[in-house]
């Protein structure tokens, strides 16, 4: 009765542990996805200012 205890007990860790582990993967990409849409909104920010800067005439403006 003893073994069947352990076992169960083992078998309830053992998924707990896995759906633990799969939850912080979530959130791991998650996190990688939010970086890396910051970088590329960087990214268009900084592209975007210069060539609108050019087609305004310039920074003399004219």
């Amino acid at each position: 009765m003893l073994k069947i205890i352990e076992v169960v007990v083992l078998i309830v860790a053992g998924i707990c542990f896995v759906s633990w582990q799969f939850r912080d993967l979530r959130r791991a990409r998650e996190m990688t996805r939010r970086q890396r849409e910051a970088e590329q909104s960087e990214s268009m920010k900084s592209s975007i200012g210069p060539s609108d800067a050019f087609v305004k005439g310039g920074p003399h403006g004219g």
